[in-house]
């Protein structure tokens, strides 16, 4: 499932997406969201606007902006910094899943 945060609860497992509206190259990376989740239906993913939330990327010590965080059990289990094409993104995610 994928959602937008909006200062409530954070997901507990799976996919944090940090962007921030004014940089361009985090609007690329939204459409590859949309195929992960499409493909990967067990997978939640929540995007978090760094601007508006940036509270949360300094609580996870988000250095890049976008950035892809796969959480466990509240936990960063692997961080991805950066844009990446949805194949990576894909293949990233399956590898840290297994």
């Amino acid at each position: 499932m994928l959602s937008e945060y909006n200062g409530n609860n954070l997901i507990e497992n799976g996919i944090l997406y940090f962007y921030s509206s004014w940089v361009s190259s985090c609007n690329v990376p939204k459409d590859n969201l949309n195929f992960i989740n499409n493909n990967l239906k067990n997978v939640d993913i929540q995007k978090i606007n760094t601007t508006k939330y940036y509270n949360i990327k300094k609580n996870f010590e988000i250095k890049t902006i976008p950035s892809f965080a796969l959480i466990k059990n509240n936990k960063i289990i692997a961080k991805l910094d950066g844009m990446s094409n949805k194949i990576t993104l894909n293949k990233w995610i399956v590898e840290h899943l297994n």
